[in-house]
């Protein structure tokens, strides 16, 4: 039985399409949890999406499938319940966060509306569902894929907490390029120049020197030839009117990458 279960679980589907079957068995497992009015306990919920939830090689491929499932699932009329539902079979599962992380990252960039919802609670539970969201996973799978940067992973990151994902982000490029260290210290230090002029202006603090001096960081990372920490700039000053410097958005809006460019020109839109 086992065997089989495997074989079902890997059989190819088109690239980002359900598999059929395995949503057949996650509509099962969901039914069966609204018969009996409770969630099932681990064991009893692995039969019903016929697939080993420990095997190592399907991890992935369960959450891909639960992603689906929840997409589908927010479009019919009784989603609210059974959105819940999927959610609760991904813990159930004990599905590891890495393997969520993989599973979901490759469709941060659906336009599907229903699918982007998705992609939301999956990352929050990865994330931990915490004000300050636990990277950890994710710059794991971008050590991995050291030769194809994450392009819409680390979008995601900088658009989601530009400071702490800057800071994770050039932790991680000091492991990577120990060699040029002094630069991305250099770095650090900027963004604790500018998120200290950030919390001051938050709390009501006196900051007219503050500004200044991060409008000058900003304006030194404008300048940075990693497309990210642009990126980093732009979401900084789209929420942080008092630190914008005369022509800097400007300059971003003519940014040679593309998604640096087209964030700098959503800002006032």
């Amino acid at each position: 039985m086992k065997a089989a279960i495997v074989v079902l679980a890997l059989m190819p589907v088109g690239k980002g399409m359900p598999d059929p079957q395995l949503q057949q068995r996650i509509n099962e497992a969901i039914d069966v949890l609204s018969r009996e009015g409770r969630f099932p306990a681990r064991d009893a919920a692995k039969p019903l999406i016929v697939l080993e939830a420990a095997a190592r090689d399907t991890e992935s491929h369960v959450a891909r499938e639960l992603l689906h499932a929840y997409a589908i699932a927010s479009k019919q009329a009784d989603g609210d319940g059974r959105t819940l539902k999927v959610l609760k079979l991904l813990e159930v599962l004990e599905i590891p966060r890495s393997a969520v992380a993989e599973a979901v990252i490759p469709y941060l960039d659906a336009d599907d509306k229903a699918m982007q919802g998705a992609v939301e609670e999956f990352m929050d539970f990865v994330e931990g569902r915490c004000d300050e969201p636990d990277y950890s996973y994710y710059l794991n799978l971008m050590q991995a894929a050291r030769d194809r940067p994450l392009r819409s992973l680390i979008r995601y990151m900088i658009v989601q907490t530009p400071g702490r994902a800057l800071v994770m982000l050039v932790r991680q490029q000091r492991v990577v390029s120990p060699e040029r260290r002094a630069r991305w210290d250099d770095l650090l230090l900027s963004e604790h120049v500018i998120s200290s002029a950030i919390w001051k202006l938050k709390g009501g603090f006196e900051a007219t020197d503050d500004v200044r001096t991060a409008r000058e960081e900003l304006a030194k990372l404008v300048e940075q030839e990693e497309w990210w920490i642009r990126l980093y700039v732009v979401e900084v000053l789209r929420y942080q009117k008092e630190l914008r410097a005369h022509g800097m958005i400007e300059r971003l809006k003519t940014d040679p990458d593309e998604v640096v460019r087209q964030a700098a020109e959503a800002i006032g839109k």
